[in-house]
């Protein structure tokens, strides 16, 4: 059973590449193959087939702009109390039809 649930695996890994343990456990009881997810876990760590996802990055910050940076005000100040120091965000969204503005305080 170990060698033909190798094949199994190396034939499912060829037609989709980035299946992981679960989803190749999946597609093996999908066909008829009775098998345990950690034995396939492990046979595919043996094999070194695990599929490496990439990890979602996108930046969101652009430093390079000709707009002045303000310093943070807030260094100067020592706070010990609550309500000593309050901050708030607005974020501006540009639509088709006009714009959106989103405040929070925190």
């Amino acid at each position: 059973m170990k060698q033909s649930s190798r094949r199994g695996i190396e034939q499912i890994v060829q037609r989709i590449s980035r299946y992981g343990y679960r989803r190749v456990t999946k597609q093996l009881n999908r066909e008829e193959h009775r098998v345990n997810h950690k034995k396939i876990e492990r046979l595919m760590q043996e094999m070194e087939l695990q599929c490496k996802q990439p990890r979602s990055y996108k930046v969101t910050t652009n430093s390079n702009h000709r707009f002045p940076r303000y310093p943070n005000l807030n260094q100067r100040h020592s706070s010990c109390n609550i309500d000593q120091i309050w901050v708030s965000d607005i974020t501006y969204i540009h639509l088709a039809h006009g714009l959106c503005v989103l405040g929070s305080d925190s």
